[in-house]
């Protein structure tokens, strides 16, 4: 975990599960690089290293470090079953989530609906930066071009664990 005097100082303390995956690595390496981010509490179901100096726990004391920690917002990039589960450790902790896991089954869906009824909870398919470039493409190619077909078509890297994409 951070630095405990930074982590009580920031304006906003994040918790990160998944914090060995890609996109979980990649969000603490963005917190400790921004002032007034702190991560508080960071864990992954498998041992990690450190991630740019953040310590990694384990997930299975994940409720417990939501109330020892107290972070402002939990950040999730975890598996569907894991991402339901973390959902309702924040609910019953009372801390808002963020998840960015895809391939959810309806009833997975539907556990994510439970937990935003007792905390705000924020379900975005894709974080990836090419998706976010693609998506200002698609509105500025759709505004210049009115009247045109569009026909969609899906690729992925080779290391890409979601295929298809929730995307």
């Amino acid at each position: 975990m951070s630095d405990a005097s930074d982590s009580a100082a920031a304006d906003l303390r994040i918790a990160v599960t998944g914090a060995g995956g890609r996109m979980g690595r990649e969000v603490i390496e963005a917190a400790t690089d921004r002032e007034g981010v702190a991560v508080a509490v960071a864990v992954n179901r498998t041992e990690t290293d450190p991630v740019a100096g953040v310590a990694v726990d384990d997930a299975d004391r994940f409720a417990g470090l939501l109330a020892s920690e107290g972070p402002d917002v939990v950040v999730d990039f975890t598996g569907p079953e894991s991402a339901v589960a973390y959902a309702e450790a924040c609910a019953d902790a009372g801390v808002p989530l963020v998840t960015g896991t895809t391939g959810l089954a309806e009833s997975q869906t539907d556990g994510l609906r439970a937990a935003s009824e007792a905390v705000p909870v924020l379900k975005a398919s894709n974080f990836a930066r090419g998706v976010a470039a693609l998506r200002r493409a698609v509105r500025e190619a759709a505004a210049a071009l009115p009247g045109y077909d569009v026909e969609l078509t899906e690729t992925h890297h080779t290391g890409d664990r979601a295929r298809p994409s929730g995307t």
